[in-house]
């Protein structure tokens, strides 16, 4: 399978992400395809927090949400493409080793 992905974060105050955000999602056209063997799995960017950030989600003061688009190709070349809008949830202290990093779905959508 061919695929291509884009990938954006920010930070939003503790209303969060207005309901008429245009996250701005298009396919990147001049962005290489990868190839994903049918048993393979494909790595997403990295997304860098601050760590005074997610001190702020937990205290509800701001509330963080990562979105993208991945455009991919089945085995019949058929094009397709997903988007997705997580908000980020943390579950403990940021500073603790133990602390938990969760995606919590809140728009998605697939088109082909």
């Amino acid at each position: 399978m061919n695929v291509k992905s884009s990938f954006a974060t920010q930070i939003f105050g503790k209303d969060g992400m207005p309901k008429a955000f245009d996250c701005g999602l298009t396919s990147s056209p001049d962005k290489p395809l990868e190839y994903i063997t049918p048993t393979g799995s494909y790595k997403s960017p990295t997304v860098t927090l601050d760590v005074s950030d997610l001190d702020d989600v937990v205290s509800k003061i701001k509330r963080i949400y990562v979105w993208g688009r991945i455009d991919y190709e089945d085995v019949f070349n058929e094009s397709h493409f997903l988007t997705f809008c997580d908000e980020v949830l943390v579950d403990g202290d940021p500073k603790d080793a133990n602390c938990e990093i969760h995606f919590m779905g809140t728009r998605h959508e697939v088109s082909s």
